[in-house]
């Protein structure tokens, strides 16, 4: 998948797992995931991410973020008003965020 993500954009999971990390910085793991990751695996905070995720919708609301979509075609990505995405409720939801092709503009 990195091959079609144009440089200077970040697909709705990357800009996530950025922003859940320095959200998240110094504060230990919840029991759950410290629990899970003494069996030896790999996991993410899906709560961290969730949060992560509703302030990037946030930010894209007040326009501090903008919002494109890109095609399988590799055409120039598409501007995507927030408007519009509010009317696609599995777009915006956090656990459907890895079915969601929209990028952000890294900046």
């Amino acid at each position: 998948m990195r091959g079609l993500i144009p440089d200077g954009f970040l697909t709705m999971r990357q800009a996530a797992a950025k922003l859940a990390a320095a959200m998240y910085s110094g504060m230990p793991d919840r029991a759950i995931v410290q629990s899970v990751r003494e069996l030896g695996l790999d996991v993410a905070d899906g709560t961290a991410l969730d949060d992560a995720v509703s302030e990037i919708w946030a930010a894209v609301d007040r326009g501090k973020l903008n919002l494109f979509l890109i095609g399988a075609r590799r055409e120039a990505p598409l501007k995507f008003p927030p408007e519009l995405s509010k009317g696609i409720p599995l777009f915006r939801s956090p656990r459907s965020r890895h079915r969601c092709r929209g990028l952000i503009e890294a900046r």
